[in-house]
């Protein structure tokens, strides 16, 4: 069975650190691959140590691996090594950047499909989708370090914006601009929120209901992958 967990704030929050808990129990998913590439270039990224600690505490063996200094002939032996993989969130085109150069781009959906679950946060997840574009809808510049080619890995048929806070209006007008433009799917997701995937099942999780910012989209027992072309949204 595929197993896919898309969060905005992993273990930071209650509401995602009691998912990943519940569908990857310590006791059985032992070893994590944790790969922190994305935090390596942003100003603070005392969030990636902290959260180590907090997998650590709970009782996970943590593997920190940064895909811009893993020789890429190792790489999928690495990651083989674990029980599941959880990328860490940052810079969304330097993750980018280095999930393909490192092969990781190749690896990781042939791994999730041979059934070793895989946890995105944040920019960790957004590289799932087909495209990476939630970080070109906001005012925020980043670093971009050369990328110009936003395509995702593709394992996932739909884009979703993490860290949604319905009482930022102008991040609300800014996603619902990105809808009109993006050719896939939108969902949001808040810092208490997130969705299991399971094989073809997409399941919301987290804290109070899903939020719709397009009113086409209802989403009911949503395909979450691209090989699944029909997205059943009612």
């Amino acid at each position: 069975m595929s197993k896919i967990l898309i969060t905005s704030s992993g273990f930071l929050k209650n509401a995602p650190k009691e998912q990943i808990k519940a569908a990857l129990p310590p006791s059985t998913y032992k070893k994590v691959a944790y790969i922190t590439t994305a935090s390596k270039v942003v100003e603070d990224s005392s969030y990636a140590e902290k959260e180590a600690e907090i997998m650590r505490d709970l009782g996970y063996e943590v593997d920190e691996i940064d895909l811009a200094e893993v020789p890429s002939e190792t790489l999928e032996g690495r990651l083989r090594g674990n029980d599941f993989i959880y990328v860490q969130g940052g810079n969304p085109y330097y993750l980018l950047k280095n999930v393909r150069e490192s092969g990781f781009a190749d690896i990781a959906p042939k791994l999730i499909k041979e059934g070793i679950p895989y946890v995105g946060k944040s920019a960790g997840a957004y590289i799932l989708a087909p495209e990476v574009l939630p970080p070109t809808w906001y005012s925020k510049e980043w670093r971009k370090f050369d990328v110009e080619n936003l395509d995702g890995m593709g394992i996932v048929d739909f884009v979703w914006a993490a860290h949604y806070d319905p009482e930022d209006e102008e991040m609300k007008e800014d996603i619902q601009r990105g809808i009109e433009s993006s050719p896939y799917p939108v969902r949001v997701i808040t810092n208490d929120q997130g969705f299991l995937i399971e094989d073809d099942k997409v399941q919301f999780f987290g804290e109070g209901k899903e939020h719709i910012l397009d009113p086409e989209l209802k989403p009911e027992g949503h395909t979450g992958f691209k090989e699944e072309q029909e997205v059943n949204f009612k």
